[in-house]
């Protein structure tokens, strides 16, 4: 079973822009996979990122479907979009909250 990576407030959406910084950490972009239910599923959307020398691991974040990128550098979201297409799945990033969804929540 797919190891499972929980959210934390140091994970950000794609959409957040942060200093890229080299020493410490990595960065990580969440997708929504609508097609990928799944363990097998799962596994070939992984693989077809896997294609993308930057991308250093992919794990289910265990909510209907999204998926946690972890790369290094910049981000190619729409590449990576675009191979998830190829493979076979629907696919799109997740929207960075805005300062009024946190203020209400």
């Amino acid at each position: 079973m797919p190891e499972t990576l929980t959210r934390s407030s140091s994970a950000l959406p794609c959409g957040v822009s942060t200093p890229h910084v080299t020493e410490v950490g990595m960065n990580v972009c969440e997708l929504q996979l609508e097609d990928a239910a799944g363990e097998r599923a799962f596994a070939a959307a992984r693989w077809a990122l896997f294609s993308f020398h930057e991308i250093r691991h992919v794990c289910p974040l265990g909510v209907g479907g999204q998926i946690a990128v972890l790369y290094d550098g910049e981000p190619a979201v729409d590449a990576w979009l675009d191979a998830l297409q190829t493979a076979g799945f629907s696919a799109s990033s997740v929207e960075a909250p805005t300062d009024e969804s946190r203020e209400a929540a």
